[in-house]
C-alpha cells in the first residue's frame, strides 16, 4: 500500500497538480492521526482490562483477610463478654453481707474479671495495598471509604486497649497485690496451683473498700468502650465483605 501512495504522490507532483497533492498529504496526516488514536485506545482498553484483573485479585485477597479477621474478632468478643459479666457480678458484691460474699467463689471471679484479649487482626493485604499505591485500582468508592473507616476505628481500638491494659497493671493488680492472695486466683490460670496461699488474709475486706469498687467500675467502663469499638469494627468488616462480594462475583 505504501509504494502505491508514493507512486501516486510522484505522479501528482510530475503533473504539477499541487492542490491534489496537498489533499493527498492531508489525507495521509488524517490516516496517521487516526492510526495513533486507535493505537492509544487499544492501549487504554488493555490497561483498563489489566487494572480490572488486578482489582479482582486485590479484592479477593482482602476478602479472605477480612473473613479470617472476622472469625478472630468473634472469638475475642466472646472472651471479652465473659470478662464483662465477671466484673458486673463483682460490682454486685460490694457492700454485701459477708455470708453473701463467701457464698461466691471470689478467687475464680476475680481471675475471670482480669482475663481479656487483645484483637490483633492480620492486615498484610491492606498494608501492601496502601503502601504500593494500588488502592486507586479499587473502583468502588464505597469500599475505599470503608477501608479508610476500618483504619480509623482500629486506631481507636489500639488506644482503648492500651489504656485498659495500663489501668489493669498499674492500678488493679497493684491494689490486689497487697490485699488479696494472687496465688488463689492463679489456681484458675496457667499456673494452675493445686493449693491456696498459706498466708492468712481476709479476702472479703476488699468488697467493703470504695477504692476497689471504683477501680472495678472504671475498668468496666473502659472494657465496655473497648467492646463497643470492636463491635463497630465488626460492622465495618461485614460491610467490606459484602461490598467485595458484589465486585468479585
Amino acid at each position: 500500500m505504501f509504494p502505491f501512495f508514493r507512486k501516486l504522490r510522484e505522479n501528482l507532483l510530475a503533473k504539477n497538480r499541487a492542490s491534489r497533492y496537498m489533499l493527498y498529504a492531508l489525507g495521509e496526516i488524517v490516516l496517521v492521526v487516526i492510526g495513533i488514536l486507535i493505537a492509544l485506545q487499544i492501549n487504554t482498553w488493555n490497561e483498563e482490562r489489566q487494572n480490572r484483573q488486578q482489582e479482582k485479585g486485590i479484592v479477593s485477597t482482602l476478602r479472605q483477610e477480612f473473613h479470617t479477621n472476622r472469625l478472630v474478632l468473634n472469638e475475642v468478643l466472646t472472651r471479652l463478654e465473659k470478662t464483662r459479666k465477671a466484673n458486673i457480678i463483682l460490682m454486685d458484691l460490694f457492700g454485701r453481707p459477708e455470708d453473701r460474699i463467701t457464698g461466691v467463689n471470689t478467687d475464680s471471679l476475680i481471675f475471670e474479671s482480669l482475663e481479656y484479649t487483645r484483637f490483633v487482626p492480620s492486615q498484610n493485604a491492606l498494608e501492601d495495598l496502601i503502601q504500593s499505591g494500588k488502592l486507586q485500582l479499587i473502583s468502588d468508592d464505597r469500599l475505599k471509604n470503608l477501608l479508610y473507616d476500618w483504619t480509623r476505628v482500629m486506631g481507636r481500638v489500639d488506644e482503648e486497649y492500651s489504656g485498659m491494659k495500663q489501668k489493669t497493671e498499674e492500678e488493679l493488680l497493684a491494689y490486689l497485690t497487697t490485699r488479696y492472695p494472687l496465688k488463689d486466683m492463679d489456681k484458675y490460670g496457667v499456673l494452675n496451683w493445686k493449693e491456696s496461699s498459706r498466708l492468712s488474709i481476709e479476702k472479703t475486706a476488699v468488697f467493703q473498700d470504695i477504692t476497689y469498687e471504683n477501680l472495678i467500675d472504671d475498668f468496666l467502663y473502659r472494657l465496655t468502650r473497648y467492646i463497643n469499638t470492636l463491635e463497630e469494627a465488626g460492622n465495618i468488616m461485614d460491610k467490606i465483605i459484602s461490598s467485595k462480594d458484589s465486585i468479585v462475583h
